[in-house]
């Protein structure tokens, strides 16, 4: 009885699996016929004819600094606890900005940077200050902001290792990248 019910049940199995599997065929579709353009005397017979070839116009690739060279960028440094610039910080960012116009196609990313005294939450938010505020004066200089993206990275990269004043004085910076 159970060998019955067995062989039943396999070749029951074998209908489903091989018969509800049966593909379906699509039609392929008719292939129509293009009307035939035809044109009487004085009207275009093409749309050449219609919209005259216009160059194309390609917009600008911006590309990062990395592909420039970082080397022509000045590094601009801060007094301690201060994003305010200095009149050499105005002179070496207003140098940065000639550059900056020069190169139209050139995007910058300006890094805040602190010495290692100080929380790292203030530090962090102090190199934001320090790096908007030189965002902002080359913006004033005629640099399109949108070319122009701010990071603070505080304490974390600093330029020269050193717990004393000539170590601390090079980590308070902006630097191009």
């Amino acid at each position: 009885m159970f060998r019955s019910y067995l062989i039943a049940s396999l070749a029951l199995s074998g209908l489903l699996i091989f018969g509800g599997c049966a593909g379906k065929t699509i039609a392929e579709p008719e292939e129509m016929a293009a009307p035939e353009v035809t044109s009487a005397p004085g009207n275009p017979s093409s749309i050449e004819e219609i919209i005259p070839e216009t160059p194309v116009v390609q917009a600008p690739q911006v590309t990062a600094i990395d592909n420039f060279s970082r080397r022509h960028f000045e590094t601009v440094l801060f007094d301690y606890d201060s994003s305010s610039l200095t009149t050499q910080a105005q002179q070496l960012l207003k140098e940065n900005a000639v550059l900056l116009q020069t190169n139209p196609t050139v995007k910058a990313m300006i890094e805040g940077h602190c010495d290692e005294r100080g929380s790292d939450e203030y530090n962090l938010a102090l190199g934001e200050r320090r790096a908007l505020a030189a965002k902002e004066y080359l913006a004033k200089l005629g640099v399109a902001p949108e070319r122009l993206d701010i990071i603070s990275y505080g304490e974390e990269r600093p330029m020269m290792p050193g717990h004393e004043e000539t170590a601390w004085e090079k980590n308070r910076r902006v630097e191009f990248k």
